[in-house]
């Protein structure tokens, strides 16, 4: 900051700043130990379900696949990227039919206010 704008600057927002920066430094260290990869054959189903406390991230790094989402069929192709809220029902598949494996990146965010 600038001398300046610190003239401007309250002990209540640098606390609140630092409380905000410490919830940012705990989802990055959830993310560092949650990021997972995962590999669907053709014919294979990560079964539907849904988290309570937490939302998830997908990121489709190769083949294509199926996700549904509360109910509604969606692709899934290289580069996509979904993200499932709280209570989402949600099933990810490599329909049979497809002749490469999908790989995913996903990872959880546990969600604070829950």
């Amino acid at each position: 900051l600038s001398p300046n704008a610190q003239s401007f600057t309250t002990n209540a927002t640098i606390n609140r700043l630092m409380r905000s920066y410490a919830h940012i430094q705990s989802m990055v260290a959830s993310l560092a130990n949650n990021c997972l990869i995962c590999r669907l054959k053709p014919g294979d189903v990560a079964t539907e379900h849904s988290h309570k406390d937490m939302h998830e991230v997908f990121f489709v790094v190769s083949g294509q696949g199926l996700m549904k989402l509360n109910g509604q069929d969606i692709s899934m192709n290289p580069g996509d990227c979904f993200h499932v809220e709280l209570n989402d029902l949600h099933e990810v598949s490599n329909p049979a039919s497809n002749t490469q494996d999908m790989i995913l990146m996903y990872f959880g965010i546990v969600d604070p206010s829950v």
